[in-house]
């Protein structure tokens, strides 16, 4: 282990050995007054600014941002293809420098993050028509998130968060944007309707598709999605599906229903109330009638079923041969994260529940299974809260 005082000392040492290398980096400045040391590796990176190819940033305070800002200012990064920049704390006026001192400084980059819960970042100026993978995990009202998918004209992944209400009306459904090389599409929901979104693009390409709905926008009426999938003509492998908050199992149900979604190969479920009536209507009761017949991946990142339906389901998914010509294919992998009884009620009541780690006492059954499918070589992957 590198003493702190040694740290600068190597930093100098490994920066002159690498010579005109490419900088990949992975940074994390709270730059105080009381850190010298840190400030000073902090600035001894940004002084290399001309090697920096990938770089993630997480900046902790305004005045790491501030230091990032100063160090940009007047300089080209003419190597830097992706920048991530995770902000706990930023002013807006220093968003917006930072949105310009992008587009200024990185003309050649393709790959852009930023990851802020307070401000939303140079919405208007960032030129995301030259990006192809855009993450803005920031707070952006419905209005502001369709104009910046708008410009994702080069997009192949984008990721959009904390989408929130509406401030102005959106394009009519009659104007629709073609997103032709888009093939993974995330879209977070606050508080808006996602359907709004979706619906004035078109992404022939488009391969997988999550979303986290707001279920009081969105309701149990998932028919937007067979719209989207229609108008643009493309045929999903992987749907994922999120709940910000527990939510009534039958509220997130009918989306595993949308036809449009029933050649989809790869399923994550990440819903609080996933329980038994889940479980049941993806265990295949017959080979040639089945809900989402042809996936070969299943993913519950939080189950609450109980014990021995979870085997029962990837048993049924399992007995088909792989050679069968009819409807249903032979899962392959499988992923469960296990919450323990009790854990949907604490949700509920606005508790956090405690960690442990005695999910395995509630589903003997199933974990003795899944240690038989590992013996015959599916890949199978459990763990539990």
């Amino acid at each position: 282990m590198c003493r702190p005082s040694h740290l600068l000392h190597f930093l100098k040492l490994w920066l002159g050995r690498s010579q005109k290398c490419p900088l990949l980096l992975d940074i994390s400045s709270g730059l105080t007054k009381v850190d010298p040391l840190n400030c000073m590796l902090f600035m001894l990176v940004c002084s290399h600014l001309d090697r920096w190819h990938d770089v993630k940033f997480r900046l902790m305070t305004p005045s790491a941002v501030e230091a990032l800002l100063e160090v940009v200012s007047g300089s080209k990064g003419l190597l830097l293809e992706s920048l991530d920049l995770y902000v706990d704390d930023i002013e807006p006026s220093q968003a917006k420098r930072l949105g310009d001192l992008v587009n200024v400084s990185f003309p050649n980059l393709r790959r852009f993050a930023f990851v802020n819960r307070d401000v939303v970042p140079f919405a208007g100026t960032l030129r995301l028509h030259q990006l192809t993978h855009v993450h803005l995990d920031c707070p952006k009202t419905l209005d502001q998130c369709s104009a910046l998918l708008q410009k994702c004209v080069q997009g192949i992944e984008v990721s959009m968060g904390n989408i929130r209400a509406a401030t102005a009306p959106l394009p009519s459904s009659s104007t629709l944007t073609a997103l032709p090389k888009l093939k993974c599409l995330s879209l977070k929901s606050k508080s808006s309707d996602l359907c709004t979104i979706l619906l004035s693009f078109i992404c022939p390409n488009l391969h997988t598709l999550a979303i986290t709905p707001d279920f009081k926008h969105a309701g149990e009426n998932p028919d937007f999605l067979e719209t989207f999938l229609a108008q643009s003509g493309c045929q999903l492998d992987e749907f994922r599906l999120h709940t910000e908050n527990w939510i009534p199992e039958d509220s997130f149900i009918p989306y595993l229903r949308v036809p449009c979604l029933q050649k989809v190969q790869r399923l994550f479920l990440r819903c609080y109330n996933t329980s038994d009536t889940t479980i049941a209507l993806l265990t295949a009761r017959d080979v040639t009638h089945s809900i989402l017949p042809r996936l070969k991946s299943i993913s519950l990142a939080t189950c609450q079923s109980s014990d021995g339906v979870v085997f029962e389901m990837i048993a049924s998914r399992r007995l088909c041969p792989k050679d069968d010509d009819r409807q249903l294919v032979q899962l392959e992998s499988f992923l469960v994260y296990y919450h323990r009884p009790g854990f949907g009620a604490a949700l509920r009541e606005g508790k956090v529940p405690a960690p442990g780690r005695k999910f395995f006492r509630y589903h003997e059954r199933d974990v003795a299974r899944f240690k038989d499918f590992i013996a015959e070589g599916m890949d199978v992957k459990y763990d539990g809260i």
